[in-house]
């Protein structure tokens, strides 16, 4: 029997949220037009079944986050699938180091036959507080045929840990283009970012803070997270309660909409221990809908952002230089408008068609 199946074993597949579940789905789905593909993960059933252009899904019982149970669930449902799959099976692909990537090697030491893969993104690659989690990644990168990650910068890191070859596979954009609605009085600027310190939001409040006798603004907050009650703090102590909003489960029609009617696109993101921006898809998404961006140069995001081209860089956690950044793009619509046109240039160079190219070449 001819092998020609690849299993993906994932814990960020929708309906789990962000830009990894995002980057996977899309990623594997297009790739999935033109390869067998399997599903296994960790993430429970939705009303949405995201079958797409997979051979099939299977999932866990139990949702994640309510017991540690869902990784026996998960493992025994891998396990399974790859053991009666065995014979067709030419590629395994892990899309974290763990617990999926625990079981690939695990398969990949008794079938040695079969090519295994993981995808890297950032935080989990410089990671190295846990000595058994150093070690296994260690094991895992070095039994893996090639290492496929998201940015010059992950690619580096990993380059560092493994002499295996690395492919960087990045994420693209898959949305519309647009340009920005009217003349904004006042200036809006956006954020879109899982509420979390690392983000920057408390940064851009108090920037705002500093800027707020020089331009009339309107900032959004679009996400969800642990850190929205901190947010929310600071907004009422800086009276901002009027020009602040956070808007929280946001379905991608409104998102859209939201982006079109923004001028300004900020979000200052710092190293947070271990936790880092490995890539940024939504620098990409403002660049679609031609905003200047505001960000930090650290982990993933000089991929996406060129300083003085689609925006304008500020150094980690400076306040005076983000709040400098907000005033020099909020006075200046031709300096946004420059900006906006080369960010949708560099938006139109991603997509996920041509990362899947990339993917098929090293699965094949």
């Amino acid at each position: 029997m001819r092998k020609n199946l690849t299993i993906l074993l994932s814990k960020a597949f929708p309906p789990a949220k962000g830009g990894i579940s995002t980057y996977i789905y899309n990623l594997f789905n297009t790739a999935a037009k033109e390869m067998d593909i399997l599903v296994v993960t960790n993430t429970p059933s939705s009303s949405e079944e995201y079958l797409g252009n997979f051979k099939g899904i299977i999932r866990s019982f139990v949702p994640i986050g309510k017991s540690g149970i869902f990784r026996i669930d998960f493992y025994a449902k891998a396990m399974f699938s790859l053991f009666v799959n065995k014979d067709r099976l030419k590629n395994v692909v892990c899309d974290n180091i763990f617990p999926a990537g625990m079981i690939g090697y695990i398969f990949k030491k008794i079938f040695k036959d079969i090519d295994l893969y993981v995808v890297t993104y950032g935080s989990e690659v410089i990671r190295n507080d846990k000595k058994w989690y150093t070690l296994f990644r260690k094991k895992l990168f070095d039994a893996s045929k090639e290492i496929i990650t998201i940015s010059r910068y992950t690619s580096n890191e990993v380059k560092l840990l493994t002499s295996r070859p690395v492919t960087i596979v990045p994420p693209g954009y898959c949305g519309g283009f647009s340009s920005v609605e009217g003349i904004s009085k006042p200036i809006r600027i956006l954020t879109v970012a899982a509420l979390t310190p690392r983000k920057g939001h408390l940064l851009v409040l108090d920037a705002l803070n500093k800027s707020k006798e020089k331009i009339n603004f309107k900032y959004t907050i679009v996400g969800n997270g642990f850190y929205k009650t901190e947010i929310l703090k600071r907004i009422d102590e800086l009276n901002f309660t009027s020009s602040v909003e956070i808007l929280s489960n946001v379905d991608n029609n409104s998102l859209d909409r939201i982006y079109r009617n923004s001028d300004i696109f900020i979000m200052p993101t710092y190293k947070n221990d271990f936790d880092i921006e490995g890539f940024g898809i939504v620098y990409l998404e403002a660049g679609a809908h031609s905003l200047p961006v505001i960000a930090t140069p650290i982990g993933g995001v000089t991929d996406v952002v060129e300083d003085g081209e689609n925006g304008v860089f500020v150094e980690e956690k400076n306040i005076e230089q983000i709040a400098d950044a907000i005033v020099k793009l909020a006075s200046n619509k031709a300096l946004r408008e420059k900006m906006g046109v080369a960010g949708q240039k560099i938006a139109k160079n991603f997509s996920y068609s041509k990362s899947a190219q990339i993917l098929l070449k090293i699965l094949r």
